[in-house]
């Protein structure tokens, strides 16, 4: 049962003493957010869109930092 989940599946052939790296990026969305008419499609699309993992970490990366900076 998949309801209320977010659930994708694949194959991958994979070769005996080789490494496969999957990365997954998540956007989520609320419907509490009044801006945003479907939550669903919004969180879609920015996943489908969003930059490489490592580009994402530095981002946040450089946003956490600068919030503890505003913090101090």
């Amino acid at each position: 049962d998949t309801e209320g989940r977010s659930v994708r599946g694949f194959r991958l052939a994979l070769r005996s003493g080789h490494s496969q790296v999957i990365d997954k990026t998540v956007a989520l969305y609320t419907g509490h957010d009044r801006a945003i008419s479907e939550p669903r499609d919004a969180a879609v699309e920015h996943a489908r869109t969003a930059p490489a993992f490592d580009q994402l970490v530095a981002e946040q990366r450089a946003a956490w930092r600068d919030l503890w900076r505003r913090a101090e």
